[in-house]
């Protein structure tokens, strides 16, 4: 009776140690792929020669910049330049008659183009 008891106990241990193992090596076995935005480094020296008053004393300086940052703002600003020359000069809303949107790039800089065009147009009408 008591080998059994222990043997059933043991058993019951080993199916438990074995269901943990195989539920772990699943979630062991799961990706996490974590996309972060391009960021570029440019370096630029500063000005004067070497020596207390130049890049030997202060060392080198760095810009960082984000090229999808700077497509967005650039063709907001086009499209909003553009929309409100349209609308000023009672012009049709029509974004194909630009060649910075049609010659676009990059998607990001047409999305944002369309986005300045339409607010600028309105803002122009409205006033």
């Amino acid at each position: 009776m008591r080998l059994k008891t222990l043997l059933a106990g043991a058993l019951f241990s080993m199916l438990t140690v074995l269901g943990l193992g195989g539920a772990s090596s699943t979630l062991a076995q799961t990706r996490r792929v974590v996309v972060r935005p391009r960021v570029f480094v440019v370096q630029r020296p500063l000005f004067g020669g070497p020596g207390w008053w130049g890049p030997g004393y202060y060392g080198p300086y760095y810009t960082y910049t984000d090229p999808i940052a700077y497509q967005r703002e650039r063709g907001f600003s086009d499209g909003f330049s553009r929309g409100r020359n349209d609308a000023r000069h009672g012009k049709a809303f029509d974004l194909n008659s630009h060649k910075h949107y049609r010659n676009a790039s990059s998607i990001t800089y047409r999305n944002a183009f369309a986005q300045g065009y339409s607010t600028g147009f309105k803002d122009e009408r409205l006033r």
